[in-house]
């Protein structure tokens, strides 16, 4: 992907003297700000040295327990999927590799000191939250698009705005007023025309007095201005930190839906990202944010609260998707090609007449084609089998006419919570199969229970009897690179069959894993 940000081939130089001189003194000789402990100038000096060992960041790591269990805890999370137990920190050290750990007990240490900085009039708990959904969506965007050094990624975003509660600690109320107040994107400049200088100066100051990596300045640096040159080698992650700010809007305003296109509309600016890789990130974002905040011990959104926000950006970004289609066939020729009739009856002969979907036949060259991508790019692949609970009684008391609607209602609540890079199709009689390309176990299971909870919330699924509802079970199976459990797209298929069989049994309404109970 080609930069859009000015790069630069080597690490641009230290800020010192772009901070106000006044402040720089003031901010030296403040006694509120934090000061680092002696494990974390440790870690600093272990995240800056290459040659750095597993014995030197282990024995580090050891002689601080909280930090010790705070890493463990990373190793043994779903964030890393790692079917052994690691019990000490030594085996967290092989299974998180080297880098990764000392990043993450980086991240530990200075979060803890920052913490411990003095309460000023700024509403700390609303800043850590923005704070890890800005983190977060820095990482899932950086997942998506392949960026290696995540945990650097999720770093950088993290100490982004550093700098708003540093200034909290040492200025007087209206400073806090000003944060608390202001709009984040029109943060830097409200501060500069109050202080002459804006929090993103103070965050690489404070970087740099701590003597932290020279990629976490670079970063927090370009975060507010896409204009600032960064090295390459850093640009895609500066790219992604730029755009996390808006994906944070999604979930921290409001006003969902319009946050949700000016965070698409960012992505694509300045990641080159389509509508299906932004509705990925979408979809990974919640599993992540709760490991994390659930890590960092920083308050998160409720799951009732990421559930409508999902709902209402997704709604929104599709019905602007349908516009920009429409649109786009307005200006088409109305006289149709041989080659287009050809087209159309081709995809007439895939669709399952009754519901619009797919038939089972288009199932099995996608599932095929899907397989095939996720072996060959060692991806994730999950099959999510879905049952409609009871809709034989549904038939027998009503008749078949609104057993018909039932199916073509819950069809329409189920392919309306999915991406357009996800395939839905109908198997056959009252089962459905949805597959879920770059989707692993637990962004799945997260991605089930959103389809659950819609079916439970429709209530009229017939025009013809009211007040007529269903539920489903669902099994899920997840073809995984790591693991060699699949060899190929009957074995995924006979899997979830086999969860979908266990959901039934163990009570209808819900999703099973497979692997997890069977």
């Amino acid at each position: 992907m080609a930069s859009v940000y000015p790069v630069v081939s080597e690490p641009s130089a230290p800020l010192e003297g772009t901070l106000d001189p006044g402040l720089q003194d003031r901010l030296r000789h403040c006694q509120a700000l934090p000061s680092l402990s002696t494990v974390a100038l440790r870690v600093i000096e272990l995240a800056n040295d290459p040659d750095a060992e597993f014995g030197d960041v282990a024995g580090c790591i050891s002689h601080d327990p909280a930090l010790a269990t705070k890493v463990l805890r990373v190793a043994n999370s779903p964030l890393y999927g790692n079917r052994r137990k690691a019990s000490t920190v030594r085996q967290a050290l092989t299974q998180l590799g080297l880098d990764n750990t000392v990043c993450l007990a980086l991240g530990f240490s200075l979060i803890s000191s920052l913490e411990g900085a003095e309460q000023g009039f700024l509403d700390r708990p609303r800043f850590w939250q923005r704070s890890l959904v800005c983190a977060v969506a820095a990482r899932v965007l950086g997942s998506v698009l392949k960026v290696e050094r995540l945990e650097e990624l999720f770093l950088g975003a993290l100490l982004q705005d550093i700098g708003v509660l540093i200034l909290d600690s040492v200025m007087e109320a209206g400073y806090g007023a000003l944060a608390n107040g202001t709009d984040h994107g029109d943060l830097p400049q409200a501060e500069r025309e109050l202080l002459g200088t804006d929090h993103i100066e103070v965050a690489v100051w404070m970087i740099e007095q701590w003597g932290l990596p020279g990629y976490l300045r670079d970063l927090v640096r370009c975060s507010h201005d896409p204009s600032t040159p960064v090295p390459e080698d850093l640009a895609t992650m500066a790219h992604c930190v730029c755009a996390s700010s808006a994906v944070a809007d999604c979930w921290l305003r409001s006003a969902g839906d319009r946050s949700a296109i000016q965070a698409a509309d960012c992505c694509r600016r300045c990641l080159d990202m389509d509508p299906g890789a932004f509705q990925q990130v979408m979809d990974l974002f919640p599993t992540e944010l709760q490991a994390r905040a659930a890590l960092l011990n920083i308050p998160s959104l409720t799951p009732r609260e990421i559930a409508g926000i999902l709902e209402r950006a997704k709604e929104t970004l599709m019905v602007r998707a349908l516009n920009r289609i429409t649109e786009a066939q307005d200006v088409k020729s109305e006289a149709e090609t041989p080659d287009s009739r050809t087209r159309a009856l081709e995809l007439q002969a895939s669709m399952d007449r009754l519901t619009g979907l797919f038939n089972r036949a288009s199932l099995e060259d996608r599932l095929m084609d899907e397989f095939a991508h996720a072996t060959e790019l060692g991806t994730s692949l999950s099959v999510a089998f879905i049952d409609l609970d009871r809709f034989k009684q549904i038939n027998d008391t009503h008749g078949h006419l609104v057993g018909d609607e039932v199916l073509q209602s819950a069809a329409r609540v189920i392919a309306g919570h999915l991406r357009q890079t996800d395939f839905i199709a109908r198997y056959g009689g009252e089962e459905f199969i949805v597959v879920l390309p770059g989707i692993g176990a637990d962004a799945a299971r997260f991605v089930s229970e959103r389809l659950l909870d819609a079916l439970r919330r429709h209530e009229d699924m017939s025009e013809t009897v009211k007040s007529v509802r269903v539920t489903a079970s669902i099994g899920l199976a997840t073809y995984a690179a790591d693991r060699d459990e699949f060899a190929d797209v009957t074995a995924l298929l006979r899997a979830a069959d086999r969860a979908l069989y266990a959901a039934k049994n163990g009570g209808r309404d819900k999703t099973v894993v497979y692997g997890e109970t069977s």
